[in-house]
């Protein structure tokens, strides 16, 4: 979408969007707020053991006021008070449910702009993502190695899941870096990873919403079942203590 081509649109539209909302009163199944691309409990600091989380911090806070008037100076710049965007969303109910939470916020901060929501099935979804035939996208990503990289890799110009076209020369050198060169010293690829965070989130090339999670039952005779945010869950010291 065209608008969409403005920095100052994609950030009001960011900062439409309540996470805490969304993920109490919406999806409501223990779900949190994700302030950044990197999700909370994947990688640490090899030295601090700090989480990339919290060493990143959070970005594109829920802020009614600076999205009204980040969107007054779009418009200025537009030549246009108006934009209608589409967003394309899975078909099953959680996506319907914060699609509708999406366009009830973003219509209701950004006088001017509409939504218009296309829910469809998930292998359409993707066909559409990695085509870029979307003016927003609702998508989620699992990572498969306890590494930032897992997930800024994603955005790198020349990737297939890069739907959205995001390019910015500094990220995919940090990103690069981080993989390459600089993948044998943990400190230099840490930084690389938080640099190439920033810029992305500063770029607005993504909203951020929520960290999604699964529920479960354990039996309470089970004990020291640990289940990782990837992979299998780690049997080796698991017991059954007997009542």
């Amino acid at each position: 979408h065209p608008a969409l081509k403005n920095q100052k649109v994609r950030e009001a539209i960011a900062l439409t969007i309540n996470r805490e909302d969304l993920v109490k009163m919406i999806i409501a199944n223990g779900s949190e707020a994700l302030g950044g691309l990197v999700t909370n409990g994947l990688a640490k600091n090899t030295e601090t053991k700090e989480d990339f989380r919290k060493a990143s911090g959070s970005y594109l806070d829920y802020d009614a006021k600076k999205a009204k008037a980040l969107w007054t100076e779009a418009q200025k710049e537009l030549g246009s008070s108006t934009a209608e965007i589409e967003l394309v969303t899975d078909d099953d109910e959680t996506s319907k449910k914060v699609s509708q939470f999406i366009q009830s916020s973003i219509e209701a901060e950004l006088e001017g702009i509409k939504v218009k929501i296309r829910n469809v099935p998930f292998k359409n979804r993707i066909e559409l993502g990695d085509t870029g035939q979307f003016g927003l996208l609702l998508s989620g990503w699992g990572a498969d190695s306890n590494d930032p990289d897992a997930f800024l890799n994603l955005f790198l110009s020349d990737s297939v899941f890069n739907g959205g076209k995001y390019k910015n020369q500094e990220y995919d050198k940090l990103v690069i870096a981080a993989t390459g060169e600089d993948s044998s010293d943990p400190n230099k690829k840490w930084a690389d990873d938080l640099a190439a965070e920033k810029l992305l989130m500063q770029d607005v090339g993504i909203v951020p919403l929520y960290q999604k999670a699964d529920s479960m039952l354990l039996k309470s005779k089970v004990k020291d079942y640990i289940q990782y945010q990837i992979g299998s869950p780690n049997l080796k010291y698991v017991s059954i203590q007997e009542d």
